[in-house]
């Protein structure tokens, strides 16, 4: 997979992408970035589409990241500067497919975007959980032998598990604020953080060609 994302191809994916919800934004970056079929973009499982989206961000903008975050201790912003390699994302450590815990055995596949796609319109949280797990889990059999209602405490085992299993989704890198020196591992969104430096170079490309053309 080669980035071919030239001027004119990274401002269509902006205007494309301009008024779309962040499933789609990444989902474009793929198409437009990577030149992934868009049904194979939405199959990827989260940690491995947001691993591609760290991939096509490298290739664009280079391996440097520079972000603003705030210290969980004392609420200070701080700024971050990492490279690429900084970014901890673990190997999986379960397969992809069960979670056994006392009696139960649920059979579970890992969300994907078009999973997102399908609660967004969710009302509140928790009817977003109550749809991705009617989503990703294919089975369960508890004390009866029969499809059971899934316990909370089996749905954290599963979700725990399903992290495990694709530790991309939850991309980390080590910070110590430099005012209190309070260290942490803080989540990096890199489907966020990659549409942002998208809509600045788009934009910043628009204003030259107005400027070349006052001229």
């Amino acid at each position: 997979m080669n980035a071919r994302v030239t001027p004119g191809t990274l401002v269509d994916l902006w205007d494309r992408a301009l008024d779309a919800p962040p499933v789609e934004r990444a989902i474009d970056a793929l198409v437009v970035g990577l030149d992934l079929e868009r049904t194979v973009a939405e199959a990827l499982p989260i940690g491995r589409r947001d691993e591609q989206l760290l991939r096509l961000r490298v290739r664009l903008f280079g391996d440097r990241f520079d972000t603003v975050t705030t210290c969980p201790s004392c609420g200070e912003l701080i700024e971050a500067k990492f490279d690429a390699g900084n970014l901890r994302i673990d190997e999986p450590e379960v397969p992809a497919s069960s979670t056994e815990v006392d009696d139960w055995e649920v059979v579970w596949r890992l969300p994907t975007s078009a999973d997102l796609r399908a609660i967004a319109d969710c009302p509140d949280v928790d009817a977003a959980r109550a749809g991705l797990v009617e989503r990703t889990v294919l089975d369960a059999l508890g004390n009866s032998g029969e499809r059971d209602p899934i316990p909370d405490w089996v749905l954290a085992r599963v979700i725990e598990d399903m992290g495990r299993a694709d530790p991309g989704a939850e991309m980390r890198f080590e910070l110590v604020c430099p005012w209190c020196e309070h260290s942490w591992n803080a989540l990096f969104d890199i489907a966020e953080f990659l549409w942002s430096e998208i809509d600045s170079a788009a934009q910043r490309l628009l204003e030259d060609v107005g400027t070349l053309a006052a001229a």
